[in-house]
């Protein structure tokens, strides 16, 4: 499972204006794809796990209430958010996708697609 949230760039402790993906999560394998997918797009990712609430590793967290236990959680910073749609409202986003939206969108994917198939091997 991932989960999709959003932060500003000081609550990630980052410059003002950084396009950026905090990724955390107890799935360290999981999260590790995604970085490295993210990365493969253009998109910096960084590890969450130093990040006060950002890290996603409270056992409680929906995310890590899957059969495995653990998930993902992308805390995506509001300047990336930005370029991800025309119009970055909660309206106006859903017609208004860029190629960015859609680069993070193949990435997760891939990310998963990724640790599936390790699942089914396993």
């Amino acid at each position: 499972m991932v989960s999709l949230h959003g932060c500003t760039t000081s609550r990630a402790g980052l410059p003002d204006g950084t396009q950026a993906v905090l990724v955390g999560g107890l799935n360290t394998t999981l999260k590790q794809y995604l970085m490295e997918s993210l990365a493969a797009v253009g998109i910096q990712a960084e590890d969450a796990s130093g990040s006060e609430g950002l890290g996603g590793v409270n056992p409680a967290n929906i995310m890590n209430r899957t059969l495995l236990g653990q998930g993902a959680q992308l805390e995506i910073t509001t300047p990336l958010r930005t370029v991800m749609f025309g119009t970055n409202t909660r309206a106006g986003r859903k017609n208004t996708t860029t190629q960015v939206f859609w680069d993070v969108v193949h990435a997760v994917r891939q990310a998963v697609g990724r640790i599936e198939a390790e699942q089914i091997v396993a």
